[in-house]
């Protein structure tokens, strides 16, 4: 969907900078959902997520890349 290929070898690096270029096309719920590895969920912890997102990028205060890396690595093994 947005033209990244995901490296087998780096999947972490790969779901990062699928969630950036999702972000840049303003799909956040998606970018979301990558680095999380599930459907968003707007009642869930995907939900919760985005208001967080949300309310720092209101206040200011949003870092879009250190957002994304404050994810679980769920690609560790």
């Amino acid at each position: 969907e947005c033209n990244v290929k995901i490296d087998p070898e780096k999947p972490r690096e790969s779901r990062l900078e699928v969630a950036l270029a999702l972000d840049k096309e303003g799909k956040v719920e998606k970018a979301i959902s990558v680095m999380m590895g599930s459907d968003f969920n707007p009642k869930g912890q995907s939900g919760l997520l985005l208001l967080l997102y949300t309310a720092k990028k209101e206040a200011g205060t949003l870092s879009v890349e250190e957002f994304y890396k404050g994810f679980a690595n769920i690609d560790k093994k």
